[in-house]
């Protein structure tokens, strides 16, 4: 391969990877403005997993199809409770801003979540998933409504 295939080749990854960076910011800007009215300069760095209407009764299922058991918390609001496997647990009338903190009942255990709203219910579904790298352990959701995960 010459010099001249190499750039080629280079420059057309580059233009790809580009547009597809571009996609990627602009439907999180996109959310971002639909949910916040516009850029909320306090999270200015950090884009919404999803949201829900902060005017409405917000409520949280955790499902728990990882196999082994957690414990959460709604900081501030709920002692430590445990979820186990292949079990629900269901949190109503959740205030915001909301922090839920979950942690696997054995240690050594990455967790992620793949989060969901059902708009029509104001529901949060929080699956709980193995994590092949670092994990989360907590989700927030903000008095607007967005829902982080971390």
């Amino acid at each position: 391969m010459n010099v001249r295939e190499t750039g080629s080749i280079l420059l057309s990854i580059g233009l790809l990877c580009s547009g597809l960076s571009a996609h990627y910011l602009s439907t999180n800007a996109a959310l971002a403005k639909v949910y916040h009215g516009a850029s909320d300069p306090d999270r200015a760095d950090w884009q919404p997993n999803a949201v829900v209407n902060p005017k409405k009764p917000v409520t949280v299922v955790l499902i728990n199809s990882f196999g082994e058991a957690f414990n959460y918390t709604l900081t501030g609001h709920t002692g430590s409770r445990q979820i186990i496997n292949g079990k629900t647990a269901t949190l109503t009338n959740v205030p915001l801003p909301a922090y839920i903190a979950v942690n696997p009942a054995r240690d050594k255990i990455n967790i992620r979540y793949k989060v969901s709203v059902d708009k029509g219910r104001n529901t949060i579904v929080l699956e709980l998933k193995k994590a092949k790298g670092a994990g989360q352990r907590s989700l927030e959701i903000d008095r607007k409504g967005a829902i982080f995960a971390y």
